[in-house]
């Protein structure tokens, strides 16, 4: 099943090249790209365009050397020696044969892989350390007492809840090795559709694998060619695109119209509601990073999902009385915020370009900001424990980034106008680096620029709050790409002078040092992706720092950025402050009153240019330049030099 395009129900939009049908996502990609490595002159509309920056922000020694190191690291672990691989075999077999339960029906225990009572742990932990973020799975598989409800068919998914559960443990490392292995083999069938797959827990399976894909899969695709850290995102959009499949197949779209009459038990027709609840906005959500439109049309717009409609999530002892419901109904909210943001302003490059240029999507950005302030106003004191409600604000703060820096980068898209000559452009080789020199206010997108940085401001804070150890590091991996969108536009708005008192810069630098120490101190195995977001940070902003200390004498040392130093939080511990309480407003960039003279709130407004070509641009494929070299937006980007001394940079990071 093709993906249906951004805008559902507008047959004016027909022409969105964003449809994977269309084109390859390279090669749209390619419309507008600039791989001169210069941040300035590279587009920021979206997380993989962020990837993509940090991508360039190396050389190809530095990647290799990074490489090589992480491979290095990763032998003793995924593999381990002989020995300790036949003795925990033998050991897996006798306890297999020594203990019946009911998983002794289940492949991995048959053959000895796994102990029963390892199966057990890993579903205890993955109920305490992953649910909360994605709370899908029925309760039946996660809670001892019940598990006797267990069947095959649920097999996929408690194969997928193993090897989640396993990835972030090195004590696991072969038992993870062994789950993935079986996932991998399972999935033939769900591509396929055999019988057995037609139910709602495989949906739930290639959901919550779409949002914690394995470590060893994405080191795995990554080693080869060291500047593609993309190969995570297009899986999980791969997985969620078989999950909407699967879904249609399993009819759950009818879940979400009221007054569907299927003949279901309520408790069916319940799960398939929260499931495709689930789909929706999994669907929304990585279509957006990567820039894609969306694969399934989302639930009838006769739909107005709120708590009440999802009972299974009700607060109850079997999910610590956490309200579950209000947060999915509050996500979904937000969800549907994202996907009208991306339908207006990314609905087609010559639509996107066209507001671009005459300047008219202020009505959209101005109407986002009182959307926002809305939802704000209703969810911010929601009572669920201090991480989820962190997670919750985190997701509003990135989509006040993501539509506030449509601004940002319209701000440079006009100054790079392709109309002008040639001669006009080269003469004006600079003109990025001061765009905003003179002040934000001096910009006709002041307003909405102030906006984006402070969302951007927030998001770090707010992960940076986080304990590393006990929340950051179960996270789903798109709240990692959150904070390498925001710290990555941070950096080209310090690119372009938006930061002219040392004090805020310095606050800003900060900022980003923290989180690239949280990502640091995050991971509890060598493999983990926060290890490589973290390592190509670091290049990014020192690669900044000693472009500013060389045209600079005068930069005070106090500003200077040492990423290796790790600094003491400037947020409150989560676990004593309510995270709603520390960003109502901002705590570093002070937003602009609204119309009515009241503070407004973080707009989502001011995401850059969209994702007119929503494909990611993948520099290491073959031919990429070529094609780059004949579009005309090639000529308008140029090579200030950023990264010049980037091959005498190969100081501990």
């Amino acid at each position: 099943m093709d993906p249906v395009n951004s805008c559902d129900t507008d047959p004016t939009h027909s022409n969105n090249i964003s449809g994977p049908e269309r084109a390859s996502p390279d090669n749209e990609g390619s419309v507008s790209r600039d791989d001169s490595g210069d941040v300035l002159a590279m587009e920021l509309r979206n997380p993989s365009d962020a990837l993509q920056i940090l991508a360039l922000s190396g050389d190809q020694a530095r990647a290799r050397h990074s490489t090589t190191s992480r491979n290095g690291a990763t032998d003793p672990v995924m593999q381990g020696s002989m020995e300790t691989t036949l003795s925990q075999t033998r050991e897996a077999r006798y306890h297999a044969q020594s203990t019946a339960t009911i998983f002794d029906d289940y492949e991995l225990v048959q053959r000895g892989l796994l102990r029963p009572g390892l199966v057990s742990e890993l579903l205890l932990k993955y109920a305490r350390c992953y649910h909360q973020y994605c709370p899908i799975v029925p309760s039946y598989l996660l809670h001892s007492s019940i598990t006797a409800k267990i069947k095959k068919s649920d097999y996929f998914l408690l194969t997928v809840i193993l090897t989640i559960a396993s990835r972030d443990d090195p004590h696991h490392s072969l038992t993870h090795r062994y789950c993935w292995d079986h996932v991998q083999r399972l999935l033939v069938d769900v591509l396929l559709a055999h019988p057995w797959t037609q139910t709602p827990r495989t949906v739930e399976g290639l959901l919550i694998l779409a949002e914690w894909l394995p470590h060893i899969q994405i080191q795995e695709t990554t080693s080869e060619v060291p500047k593609n850290l993309f190969s995570e995102d297009r899986t999980a959009w791969s997985l969620v695109g078989l999950a909407v499949r699967h879904g249609y197949l399993q009819r759950l779209d009818q879940a979400a119209f009221p007054n569907n009459s299927s003949g279901e038990s309520k408790e069916r027709a319940d799960q398939n509601r929260l499931v495709w609840a689930y789909i929706f906005m999994a669907d929304r959500q990585i279509s957006v990073r990567l820039g894609q439109s969306f694969w399934s049309r989302g639930p009838s717009l006769a739909a107005k999902f709120t708590a009440r409609d999802f009972p299974t999530l009700r607060p109850c002892p079997e999910n610590n009385r956490e309200d579950y419901a209000s947060i999915l109904q509050a996500s979904m909210e937000l969800v549907q915020l994202l996907h009208n943001a991306h339908a207006i302003l990314y609905s087609s490059k010559e639509r996107t370009l066209a507001m671009v240029y005459e300047g008219h999507y202020s009505r959209y950005l101005d109407d986002f900001r009182i959307a926002a302030t809305a939802w704000h106003s209703t969810w911010s004191g929601l009572s669920v424990s201090p991480s989820l409600k962190s997670t919750l604000l985190i997701m509003y703060e990135y989509i006040l980034l993501y539509t506030n820096a449509f601004s940002f980068q319209a701000v440079f898209t006009r100054a790079s106008d392709p109309r002008k000559s040639t001669a006009q452009r080269q003469s004006s080789k600079n003109l990025f680096a001061g765009l905003l020199s003179n002040g934000i206010m001096a910009s006709p997108d002041g307003r909405y620029i102030f906006d984006a940085i402070s969302a951007a401001m927030n998001l770090l804070t707010l992960i940076n709050s986080l304990d590393p150890h006990r929340v950051v590091c179960y996270l789903p991996s798109r709240y990692y790409l959150y904070g390498v969108y925001a710290a990555v536009l941070l950096h080209k708005a310090d690119c372009a002078g938006a930061f002219q008192s040392p004090d805020r810069r310095q606050e800003v630098t900060s900022l980003a040092r923290e989180f690239v120490s949280c990502l640091e101190n995050a991971p509890s195995t060598e493999v983990h992706i926060c290890r490589s977001y973290s390592h190509m940070l670091k290049q990014l902003w020192v690669a900044r720092e000693r472009k500013a200390n060389r045209s600079s004498t005068h930069t005070p040392a106090s500003s200077s950025m040492d990423l290796n130093r790790p600094q003491r939080s400037i947020a409150p511990d989560p676990e004593q402050s309510t995270p709603s309480e520390s960003f109502t407003q901002s705590r570093f960039l002070p937003t602009l009153p609204g119309e009515d003279g009241t503070a407004a709130f973080p707009s989502i407004e001011e995401y850059l240019l969209g994702s007119f070509m929503p494909g990611v641009a993948d520099f290491s494929t073959s031919g990429f330049e070529e094609g780059l070299a004949q579009c005309p937006f090639g000529e308008g980007f140029q090579d200030w030099g950023l990264y010049q001394d980037s091959t005498n940079s190969h100081g501990p990071m």
